[in-house]
This record gives C-alpha cells, structure tokens and sequence, in this order.
C-alpha cells in the first residue's frame, strides 16, 4: 500500500510525495481501494475491498472512525463485496461502487457519518 499527496497539481510544478502518516492510518486495511476527501469534514475516506471497511481519518493520519461494510452494519443485510469506489454529494449522501455493476447510497442517519 502507498498513499501519495499531490499538491499544485494543475500548476507547472506539481509536487508528489509519499505520506506516511496517512499509510499508518490504513494500516489496519488489506488493501485500499479508493480515497475520499470530505472538504466539508476535512477527513480523509479510506475504502478497502477486502477488508470491507472504510476508515475515516484526518489529514495528519488520526483515525477518527471506521465503518464496517459488513452484513449487521450500517443496516446492511448483506454484506458489501469488492467495493471499488466511494464518494459523497452535497447531502453527505455516501456512495460505494462495487463489483458487479452495483451503486449502495448511505444517507447521513443510516450511515452514521
């Protein structure tokens, strides 16, 4: 696993470094999958597939949650396979893309978020 911050990335010279507090928050993580960057809650949202779980952490590496995308949780009855990709609108209504073809919304009360 390697998480990059890209910075001045439409300039001439954008800067790529590697972030190792931020991989010491996915630590707990099998793989990741996907990342979301909350303005609005200035976290960070750390998708992993296999481990099916999100982790949730600020930009200097503290966790501050983690959500499991596991049958029982988040009043899913079944579990979410191969989660690939993970966003949010304007309503902080999460979004999960995972394999095949499938979209799970999570609305603020029912995700906990």
């Amino acid at each position: 696993k390697e998480i990059f911050v890209v910075t001045r990335a439409c300039s001439d010279s954008p800067s790529i470094r590697s972030d190792a507090a931020l991989l010491s928050a996915a630590a707990s993580l099998k793989d990741l999958s996907d990342l979301y960057y909350s303005t609005s809650e200035r976290l960070l949202y750390l998708l992993s597939d296999r481990s099916q779980a999100i982790v949730r952490c600020t930009l200097d590496g503290t966790v501050v949650d983690s959500l499991l995308l596991e049958k029982g949780h988040l009043g899913l009855d079944h579990s979410i396979a191969d989660a690939e990709g993970i966003t949010m609108d304007q309503r902080r209504h999460l979004y999960i893309c995972s394999e095949p073809r499938q979209i799970h919304v999570f609305a603020p009360e029912s995700a906990a978020i």
